[in-house]
């Protein structure tokens, strides 16, 4: 499931998609998540929000910077986005 195009601030219809493919009719789905537009932890809730759906497929994607809203900055690459993800299972 794509969460938008041309760098979006916020998208939960992306998660709602997602957990319907899985949970509704028992199709694995994969889960967009850029991360260039969103704090540590707006990322924390919306992995917490992806766990209790069930959704286990996450595509990491820094995402598109949209000239109408400046990036956050916690995340400048996909791979930071990885390292906390991977961090934050440990922590779990």
């Amino acid at each position: 499931m794509t969460y938008s195009a041309g760098g979006s601030e916020s998208n939960t219809d992306t998660f709602k998609i997602a957990s319907a493919i899985k949970n509704n009719y028992g199709i694995e789905s994969v889960a967009h998540l850029p991360s260039i537009n969103h704090t540590k932890g707006e990322v924390l809730k919306m992995l917490e929000d992806l766990r209790t759906a069930g959704i286990e497929n996450i595509l990491a994607l820094r995402g598109d910077v949209n000239p109408s809203f400046s990036p956050k900055n916690d995340f400048k690459f996909a791979s930071d986005l990885i390292s906390f993800k991977k961090n934050m299972e440990i922590l779990i």
